[in-house]
């Protein structure tokens, strides 16, 4: 039976003739790396600090607060896009 999956599907004959809770458990641990990897790509979030308003966040470097940070408030995200204090530059 090696031999036939090998034969026919070459390194991917390992695949046909591995029990099924090898190929479980190989499916998860490289959906977890897959997923670490991706969580890595993103900016981290900032540590909370609270701001009176946005002058107060610009000051102390938090520009551009996204929604998924814990120092974001609606009341700082004038347009409502999810991102509170972000760069004004006229117009």
């Amino acid at each position: 039976m090696v031999a036939l999956g090998l034969a026919i599907g070459g390194a991917g004959g390992w695949w046909l003739t591995t029990p099924d809770t090898q190929r479980e458990d190989m499916a998860f641990r490289v959906s977890a790396q897959v997923s670490e990897t991706i969580a890595d790509l993103g900016p981290k979030p900032r540590p909370y600090r609270y701001f009176s308003g946005c002058n107060d966040a610009r000051a102390a470097g938090y520009e551009s607060i996204r929604i998924d940070e814990p120092s974001y408030r609606p009341e700082m995200d004038g347009d409502g896009d999810g991102v509170a204090c972000e760069p004004y530059y006229g117009g």
